[in-house]
């Protein structure tokens, strides 16, 4: 059976917003509106208008909306919700209180300086009216904000963590621990009776808040250090990519004072941080069965989200 490792010590993600109590409805003031009515997201932030259009139509139907799975509040005729968000991907999801077993959700690309507006809706059922989700233009969405009333939001609070499975014909223990809060963080793992400085394998997970360029762009920039401090000695293996991650290997011979060395690793972003996790042998080439292992286990590592 395959033990599990979770790193959890990642980079908190706060929406912005005052705490909501309940399912309780709470109308911002006056000047908060007019500031929401300027449609401009804080710095660093992308704004995201949560809408109901102001209807008589399922007007006994409230709608539930939740946030990369946390609860917001109801959203009645006529209102709205707006969350400042960071860069990322956010999953909206809509639900009526009548029919909490459907939701129909919308998956949003937040880019910094930009806003964004979901309308969400009363939908037709066959035992009881659903919730519909759907991300509608800038001008709808603009009219629906100035003719509705604003609705307090609620503090969430997200942290994202690398979750994967461990090699399990060894006991592993944590031979380094380091961290720079809000920028990065490494977790290094070796064999029981080994260290940092003396080991036979080595499992390294890194984690970058913020994301520049892609991971095959990181893989690139890796290649290039590589070379530089060991010309000639590293040969590189593309094994799998898609838009959000990358895997590959390396072998290498002597170089630099370091042995013969083969190494597997993935590049994996999330929503708001860059993961990297990396098995090393000093060997010159990993067993066939024991590669296999290691590339399974590092393709299905998922990035998941802890609220708190």
């Amino acid at each position: 059976m395959n033990s599990r490792y979770s790193v959890l010590l990642m980079t908190s993600m706060m929406l912005l917003g005052a705490l909501l109590t309940g399912c309780t409805r709470i109308a911002v003031s006056e000047e908060e509106e007019l500031a929401a009515e300027k449609f401009e997201p804080a710095p660093g932030y992308g704004s995201v208008y949560i809408v109901r259009e102001k209807t008589f139509i399922g007007m006994a139907v409230d709608i539930g909306v939740e946030v990369n799975g946390q609860f917001i509040g109801n959203v009645n005729i006529g209102t709205y919700y707006l969350l400042q968000l960071k860069p990322g991907r956010y999953t909206i999801s809509a639900y009526s209180q009548q029919a909490k077993g459907h939701k129909d959700v919308e998956v949003l690309e937040v880019s910094a300086g930009e806003s964004y507006f979901i309308q969400v809706e009363p939908a037709a059922g066959f035992f009881a009216a659903k919730g519909s989700a759907e991300a509608i233009d800038a001008a709808l969405g603009r009219e629906l904000v100035i003719k509705g009333t604003g609705l307090k939001t609620p503090r969430l609070v997200f942290k994202e963590g690398l979750q994967f499975s461990l090699p399990t014909d060894r006991k592993w223990i944590t031979g380094n621990d380091q961290a720079v809060e809000g920028k990065y963080t490494i977790t290094e793992l070796v064999p029981e009776g080994e260290t940092v400085q003396n080991w036979s394998e080595l499992i390294t997970i890194q984690n970058f808040a913020g994301m520049s360029g892609t991971p095959e762009s990181l893989f690139e920039q890796l290649k290039v250090l590589r070379e530089k401090m060991c010309p000639g000695s590293t040969k590189w293996s593309l094994i799998e990519k898609d838009d959000r991650s990358i895997l590959y290997e390396w072998r290498a011979t002597p170089c630099a004072g370091y042995p013969d060395q083969h190494e597997i690793s993935r590049i994996i972003d999330g929503n708001w941080n860059r993961f990297r996790i990396a098995y090393t042998a000093k060997v010159s080439e990993i067993a066939a069965e024991k590669r296999a292992a290691i590339v399974q286990s590092l393709s299905e590592a998922t990035v998941e989200i802890e609220q708190q």
